[in-house]
């Protein structure tokens, strides 16, 4: 997602909205419980979903201001038609908080994401997939806007959720331990948990994926760094860069770009730890196959 802005917006978004919105629903569309079969509003539904894709595609191009541009003439026709608790709108509010968050606009999404995951746990219940996406991604804004406490809350509440519907080795639940790796790494600067939820996260990957997929390997490699620059267990961290690098070898190739990055790191580590048991050879080694 994108950096957070320094001095981002205090605004509500309406800057994203189209200088001219005139979304023609007649009246008694919006205000008739009888017209839901009405020609009209089917005309205009469809101009909204239309809208709506316009906005996705351009999301999918990264072209954010854009598909902010059309979510907004989407969400703003649904809330009339439909009123802001109905399921279109409240599918458009989040995906405008997810632009915004790539946009860097850290504390407008925060607020959107909010006011999506308020909705949804009332709506959809807590345990609803949609609920646990949002539950994640507010935690991961309240971390973006330096709000560790409520984060890690947050971050607590949805893994809880995520083992409990989807289990340990679920792709989602795993995503939301290694958020917890980060959080407690970059927001707490506590590495033994920080360790703790990635090799947690890494046990499940290699349930899940095998050992030697390269998503796997990436963990690996992680905790191997953290172990190494945060703790004086550097045997572990020696082993743990040694399997990344088997691994990326026999699955990527020497000539992988991310086989040489772990390379590079396992060369880092050797020399500044030249005592560790086999450095000498392992370090001499690297130095052949990595020039």
């Amino acid at each position: 997602m994108g950096q957070c802005q320094s001095n981002p917006s205090s605004n509500s978004g309406t800057d994203d909205r189209p200088e001219s919105l005139e979304i023609k629903i007649e009246d008694n569309i919006s205000s008739n419980p009888n017209a839901s079969s009405s020609p009209k509003k089917e005309d205009t539904i469809k101009v909204l979903k239309g809208w709506a894709t316009m906005g996705e595609e351009a999301n999918a191009k990264m072209d954010y201001s854009t598909a902010l541009h059309y979510f907004y003439m989407a969400m703003e026709g649904f809330e009339k038609i439909h009123g802001a608790d109905s399921t279109f709108y409240i599918e458009l509010e989040f995906l405008i908080a997810t632009a915004k968050d790539e946009l860097g606009r850290c504390a407008e999404a925060l607020t959107l994401y909010q006011d999506v995951l308020s909705k949804q746990e009332r709506i959809f219940g807590p345990d609803d997939e949609r609920t646990l996406t949002t539950l994640n991604n507010t935690a991961w804004a309240l971390y973006e806007n330096k709000r560790y406490e409520e984060s890690k809350a947050h971050y607590e509440k949805c893994l809880e959720r995520k083992i409990r519907i989807f289990g340990e080795n679920h792709a989602s639940t795993i995503t939301t331990m290694n958020s917890l790796g980060n959080l407690y790494l970059d927001g707490f600067k506590n590495y033994p948990l920080a360790i703790t939820y990635k090799t947690r996260a890494l046990k499940s990957l290699s349930t899940v994926l095998g050992p030697q997929h390269p998503d796997t390997l990436s963990t690996i490699m992680n905790v191997a760094i953290i172990t190494s620059c945060f703790t004086e267990d550097v045997m572990k961290a020696r082993d743990l860069f040694k399997q990344a690098l088997k691994g990326y070898e026999e699955q990527l190739g020497k000539g992988h770009n991310m086989t040489k990055t772990c390379a590079g790191n396992y060369k880092v580590f050797l020399e500044e730890h030249p005592k560790v048991k086999g450095a000498r050879a392992e370090l001499k080694k690297i130095k052949k196959d990595y020039p």
